[in-house]
């Protein structure tokens, strides 16, 4: 399991694929899988699969494709948002971009049969995000002020779609993605030779400000150009506020911004090159803590506030579990 959704306080949405270890090593990489949609009515204590019927969306375009199967959301899916105004559940896969199915929370309201879900059929939407189908990652869905946002990485391994790369919002009007990305300012302590965004992982927008943030893996030999991006401009420019070499989340809570990720080893297991952890900046970037007032420090992923109580948090870590506690306070 990826990334999961609530329709309500009992159901929800769940996507994932055969593959783990996402974002590592060659898992990063375009890959079909064996994955796709789930729903739970009990609160994930048993899930059914969402389109078990014969679809009509098979595109022979994409990469590693078997129309045979009948349904082309039977791969790896990463990413899953639900639009309660909209009644529209969209889910981002390894591979095939985007896709959105329409209808569900009708049936639910209305205590349909279970039988109803398999009828509705599922929509790809990739206008704007590139001219490779093949090539189409997508890690991250967000709704942010009634605004479905998706964030598209590098095709690895081949890493050509570098004008591509970086998050977008759905013009529903025009049925399209618009880009978020004129210019990506390259850090002056960064070699010129060495490539940006080869492989985003996580982004957010806050809702209260509209800045954008992303971050990205260090990969595809691209040494120290990694880090946490910002733009205050809706993505006209991003200029990056700190080097982090293996982050995979980041978040906006209030006027503080998360950013979690691994630290580096050394091929002997000891320290290695840049900066990682638990880190945290309340003033817009500027400057950063790091949290380090927690048992289990190397391999962190995401952090989660806790809904029932806004100063606890969760972190879960690669390998490691999760931990909950108390929210990081600034030392002096």
């Amino acid at each position: 399991l990826y990334d999961f959704a609530f329709a309500s306080s009992e159901v929800i949405f769940g996507v994932g694929g055969n593959f783990h270890d996402w974002p590592h090593e060659w898992y990063k990489n375009r890959l079909r899988g064996a994955g796709g949609v789930f729903i739970s009515w009990t609160v994930g204590t048993s899930w059914r699969r969402l389109g078990r019927r014969d679809s009509s969306n098979c595109s022979p375009d994409f990469h590693d494709v078997d129309c045979s199967l009948r349904d082309d959301m039977v791969r790896q899916v990463l990413s899953v948002e639900y639009d309660p105004a909209a009644d529209t559940l969209y889910v981002g896969t390894q591979a095939a971009g985007v896709a959105r199915l329409r209808g569900v929370g009708d049936i639910l309201d209305r205590g349909g049969f279970v039988e109803e879900l398999d009828l509705l059929q599922w929509e790809w939407i990739n206008a704007g995000l590139g001219d490779d189908p093949s090539g189409l990652i997508v890690p991250e869905l967000k709704l942010r002020n009634g605004t479905l946002y998706c964030l598209l990485t590098g095709n690895a391994p081949l890493y050509d779609n570098d004008e591509f790369v970086g998050v977008y919002h759905w013009d529903d009007s025009n049925t399209k993605w618009i880009h978020h990305r004129v210019t990506v300012h390259h850090p002056k302590e960064v070699a010129d030779r060495y490539e940006l965004w080869a492989y985003p992982t996580s982004f957010d927008v806050d809702p209260a400000s509209g800045t954008m943030w992303l971050v990205d893996l260090e990969t595809n030999w691209n040494y120290l150009a990694s880090g946490i991006w910002r733009s205050t401009d809706n993505g006209v420019n991003w200029v990056r506020v700190k080097q982090f070499t293996f982050p995979y989340h980041v978040v906006v809570v209030g006027d503080r911004v998360y950013a979690s990720g691994g630290r580096s080893i050394s091929m002997t297991g000891g320290a290695g090159w840049g900066d990682g952890g638990l880190l945290y900046s309340d003033d817009g970037g500027t400057t950063w803590s790091k949290n380090e007032q927690v048992p289990l420090l190397k391999n962190a992923n995401s952090v989660a506030i806790d809904p029932t109580n806004s100063s606890m948090l969760f972190y879960t870590f690669f390998g490691g579990g999760m931990l909950h506690g108390p929210e990081p306070t600034p030392t002096a």
